[in-house]
C-alpha cells in the first residue's frame, strides 16, 4: 500500500516537473514581446551600448505602418501622398504600374480591372 502511494507521488512529480520544464521553453511571439518592451535585440548579444531596436509605440506611427501596409486601400493615398513627399520619395506617386499611390483620390483602374473584386481570406477567397 504505503510503496504504492510513494511511487505514484514520485511520478506524479517527476509529470510535473518535466511539464514545467516545456512550457519554460520561448516562443517567437515572447521573443518579440522581449523585444518591443526593451527596446534590445534579444536574438543577439546583449549589451547596454548596443543592440537597441525601433519599436513603433505611437498611434500616429503605427497608423502611418498600417498605410503603408494597405497601400492598395483609397482610403490611404491622401496620407501616403503626404508622407511620400515629406520623405523626398515623390517618384513613387504617380497612375503607373512603377508607382505606389496615385497622384489623386479620383483614380480609377484602368480596364478590366476597374470592377475587378479583390478577394482575402476574410472577403470570398475560396477555401482549399
Amino acid at each position: 500500500g504505503e510503496l504504492r502511494w510513494l511511487r505514484l507521488a514520485h511520478c506524479l512529480a517527476h509529470a510535473a516537473a518535466s511539464n514545467a520544464v516545456a512550457a519554460a521553453s520561448t516562443s517567437p511571439m515572447a521573443t518579440a514581446t522581449t523585444m518591443y518592451h526593451s527596446g534590445k535585440d534579444s536574438l543577439n548579444r546583449i549589451r547596454r551600448d548596443k543592440g537597441g531596436v525601433e519599436t513603433i509605440k505611437g498611434v500616429k506611427q503605427r497608423r502611418l505602418h498600417k498605410a503603408f501596409l494597405r497601400y492598395h486601400d483609397p482610403e490611404n493615398w491622401s496620407l501616403l501622398r503626404k508622407v511620400l513627399v515629406d520623405m523626398g520619395r515623390k517618384d513613387l506617386i504617380g497612375n503607373g504600374k512603377e508607382h505606389l499611390v496615385p497622384k489623386s483620390d479620383n483614380f480609377r483602374m484602368p480596364g478590366s480591372l476597374r470592377h475587378r473584386k479583390f478577394l482575402t481570406k476574410h472577403i470570398g477567397l475560396p477555401k482549399n
